[in-house]
């Protein structure tokens, strides 16, 4: 493998938009959004505790992966995590790892995942295919996320 194979092999696309997701994931902690997005999650799902905020937060990033890129999702999600971690006395490697996992269930939509755009014209599946079978994967995903995040 030369240099030049490395370099032509690089997607210059997948280099812009993590250039363009972390400015915006300093915007979202600067401007007060994090905290604001944070505060929302709490309140919807800390009736549960610990747990139940940790099934919000995958919640909300599997739902935002399944129209956004990864990158922006975790560039999105990470400072919300943070935020949240911080104020309900959480692990925030935990709560970072749960952000990751979650961007990685992208099983509900054909449009989610690239691989997902592939599979899709080959064998005809429709919208409701994904949502029926996909949905189904990313409800086990996310209770096994959340117990490996726990730990």
């Amino acid at each position: 493998l030369t240099l030049e194979d490395l370099y032509s092999s690089i997607d210059i696309r997948i280099l812009l938009v993590i250039a363009g997701a972390l400015p915006l994931g300093y915007a979202i902690s600067s401007t007060g959004l994090a905290s604001w997005a944070a505060s929302g999650i709490v309140s919807i799902s800390s009736h549960a505790g610990k747990v139940g905020i940790m099934f919000g937060i995958h919640l909300v990033t599997a739902l935002l992966s399944l129209f956004v890129a990864n990158a922006a999702v975790i560039a999105i999600m990470a400072p919300i995590a943070v935020q949240i971690a911080a104020e309900q006395q959480m692990p925030v490697n935990g709560m970072i790892c749960l952000v990751t996992l979650a961007t990685s269930a992208t099983y509900g939509t054909p449009i989610a995942h690239q691989t997902n755009l592939m599979v899709n014209p080959a064998c005809g599946y429709s919208w409701g295919s994904y949502m029926k079978f996909g949905g189904l994967l990313q409800f086990v995903h996310m209770f096994v996320n959340v117990g490996v995040c726990l730990v």
